[in-house]
């Protein structure tokens, strides 16, 4: 099915499907040696791993926004116009240009607390007044000073650090298998 959903994409050709199944790297290598010397017009070469697992973040992306919505009773309610968005960077940025021991196993759960604490602020300070387009407005003035903190936080560090901070906030499907998905 996602097959024939790419391949009726204009401008598409799957010239090969890599499957589920774990390839090595020298034959990954090989296998993407010959796609490109047979198809030089190819850009980019994505196995099925990496669309499923790109349209599963697309999903999930799409799922916070609805469950925001819903109960603000606010069809602009999104994490980036309450502050969760900016709370969860302002806290990847500290622990990643600081270098705070923070296990790796706890990043998540670090940014989903700071994204929860910079919504609860946010939704704390709206308690009372029910109109949505105050609470927006409320919400992007601390999106607002959050990012300034991110941004003074960033020029506090080193190069190799703001690099590796912005491969957290902006993700990546580099080197991601079926491991992932699952």
């Amino acid at each position: 099915a996602m097959r024939d959903t790419l391949r009726a994409l204009p401008g598409v050709t799957i010239v090969a499907d890599i499957s589920p199944a774990t390839v090595d790297k020298e034959g990954g290598y090989r296998t993407m040696k010959t796609i490109l010397l047979a198809q030089p017009n190819i850009d980019v070469v994505l196995g099925a791993d990496t669309v499923v697992l790109g349209a599963l973040a697309g999903a999930m992306l799409a799922l916070a926004g609805v469950l925001m919505q819903d109960p603000l009773r606010n069809p602009l309610a999104r994490p980036e116009l309450l502050g969760v968005s900016s709370g969860a960077s302002v806290v990847m940025a500290a622990v990643t240009i600081f270098h705070l021991p923070l296990p790796w196993d706890l990043y998540p759960l670090a940014a989903l607390a700071g994204g929860m604490i910079a919504g609860g602020v946010v939704l704390y300070a709206m308690r009372r007044l029910g109109d949505p387009v105050r609470l927006i407005l409320m919400g992007v003035s601390v999106g607002a000073l959050l990012y300034a903190a991110i941004i003074a936080i960033v020029s506090l560090g080193q190069q190799n650090d703001v690099g590796l901070l912005y491969l957290y906030l902006l993700g990546s499907l580099a080197n991601r298998t079926w491991m992932y998905v699952n």
